[in-house]
């Protein structure tokens, strides 16, 4: 019984501890991209402004 709740509980810790980071990661990647995101509209928004500046 000790071997089983043993490895039952390390089983359980592992589960959360992957499922912790891959939560991490997956805000990290959504963040990351939000930020790229914003970047490339307000890249397109001076491009614009430049545009009509010109003309």
């Amino acid at each position: 019984h000790v071997t089983t709740d043993a490895l039952i509980v390390s089983s359980h810790v592992t589960t959360d501890a992957l499922i912790g980071s891959s939560h991490v990661t997956t805000d990290a990647l959504i963040a990351s991209s939000h930020v790229t995101t914003d970047a490339l509209i307000i890249a397109k928004q001076a491009t614009l402004l430049t545009i009509y500046d010109e003309t």
